[in-house]
């Protein structure tokens, strides 16, 4: 099938039964070009197969915050200016959604927006009232409505249900040696792509030491699916605000490859460290880089653990071996379906350091941020498979109308030229024989 060449030795079986089938490979392709296979490509994770990425740090390298997007039925309403959701077991805390917005889907309010002034539920068992900015037309029952919010610092969120030791977004905490954190807005790397940093107070004798792990079943499922070959650099940028001028960075697994004091500068600085490691599948455990505070106030931005000696044939944002199984396996089409339920176009094109989390469920509080969608075309680009792209429903009429200028808008277009700043120029829908767009 397909543009194959033909069958070096044509077999042929035929049946004695009149009534029965006759079968005969050959030497001849019948039906040419055909559509091969597809693979559908699932969450981003840090624990298995999902271990997609060539940056190990993968829950939140960038220390962003979080984008919840959700839509929801008003099966009643008090007023113009009010929606109740109904739902007595998706239940998000109260006063989730104050200073989020609101667009209204359907029904005579179609295409009304405006902020959300409070959101009040007797979490965790009532549905939650939603009281909206005044406006018209009046949202009727039955209506539907997409509410979005970003959360900068998760520290000042509503609670929810969270992982323990997760109080930075995709980062665990281990100790409790009395220090705090936040975010700061304000003051951010000057060439970081991101909208903030983490601020880390540890002052009069406090700690903190800051992990994120990758690899972690394979101590449970005895098998690795990261190994460690080759040289590595770790990278990240830093600030001190006070205190003792330094952090001490680790990497490692049964081993520790990597382990250093630093001194930081009272600027923002970017530091690089490298180390081999050679993992033949016997070293098992999870993998982990880890930044341990001890009396000092810093500020920390843009983690990042690569390979530095990987295939040059690779020009994309997946590990090699991702990259490699796909060329040879060869499928028509690659399917992206990672749970962006409530992602957004721009959250979506932007590079992973400056990539926020998203949900889109209260059951659901904590996340890893999922491929860019820019890594994702790319990645079907070098692996000559056509893209399936599974658009968020909480995506708006104007967000469709971005995204399809991104993919083959022209230098006019504000989304056409954001393509080809990021090094794009050649539009994707030239690139691809077939786009395929899934609401799901």
């Amino acid at each position: 099938a397909g543009n194959e060449s033909a069958l070096s030795a044509p077999i042929q079986a035929k049946t004695t039964d009149s009534a029965g089938t006759s079968i005969a490979i050959a030497d001849r392709v019948i039906t040419p070009n055909l559509q091969r296979f597809g693979i559908n490509l699932g969450n981003l994770n840090y624990w298995d197969n999902g271990q997609m990425l060539r940056n190990l740090i993968i829950q939140n390298p960038g220390f962003e915050g979080q984008l919840h997007q959700t839509i929801q039925r008003c099966v009643s309403s008090l007023n113009s200016d009010h929606c109740n959701d109904g739902q007595t077991y998706d239940t998000w805390p109260d006063h989730f959604w104050d200073g989020g917005s609101f667009e209204v889907l359907t029904g005579n309010a179609k295409g009304r927006t405006g902020a959300i002034i409070s959101s009040n539920t007797g979490y965790p068992y009532s549905p939650t009232d939603y009281y909206l900015a005044p406006g018209e037309p009046a949202i009727g029952v039955d209506d539907y409505v997409v509410f979005r919010k970003e959360i900068d610092d998760i520290s000042l969120r509503p609670t929810v249900n969270y992982p323990t030791g997760r109080q930075v977004e995709g980062w665990w905490i281990l100790g409790d040696g009395g220090a705090s954190t936040s975010v700061s807005l304000s003051d951010i790397p000057p060439d970081t792509l991101g909208k903030q940093s983490l601020h880390i107070t540890a002052l009069d004798n406090k700690s903190l030491n800051l992990v994120s792990y990758f690899d972690t079943l394979s101590s449970t499922v005895k098998h690795n699916f990261v190994r460690l070959n080759g040289t590595y650099k770790l990278s990240f940028k830093a600030k001190s605000l006070g205190g003792a001028p330094t952090i001490t960075i680790e990497a490692g697994r049964q081993t520790i490859y990597l382990q250093q004091t630093v001194s930081l500068s009272n600027s923002w600085e970017t530091y690089d460290f490298y180390f081999s490691a050679s993992e033949n599948g016997d070293t098992l455990g999870n993998g982990y880089v880890s930044f341990k505070i001890a009396n000092s106030e810093i500020l920390l931005d843009d983690a990042k653990l690569e390979q530095t000696n990987g295939s040059e044939s690779n020009p994309t944002a997946f590990s090699d071996g991702v990259v490699r199984t796909l060329r040879e396996l060869r499928p028509g089409t690659l399917r992206y379906w990672g749970g962006q339920l409530g992602d957004s176009l721009d959250n979506a094109l932007a590079p992973a350091s400056a990539r926020r989390t998203t949900h889109y469920s209260p059951r659901y509080a904590s996340s890893n941020i999922q491929m860019g969608l820019e890594d994702f075309l790319k990645l079907c680009e070098a692996v000559n498979a056509d893209p399936w792209y599974v658009v968020p429903v909480t995506w708006s009429t104007h967000e469709m109308q971005q995204f399809l200028e991104y993919l083959g808008g022209n230098e006019n277009s504000t989304y056409g030229a954001k393509r080809i700043s990021s090094g794009h120029a050649t539009p994707w829908t030239d690139v691809f024989s077939r786009i395929y767009l899934e609401l799901g």
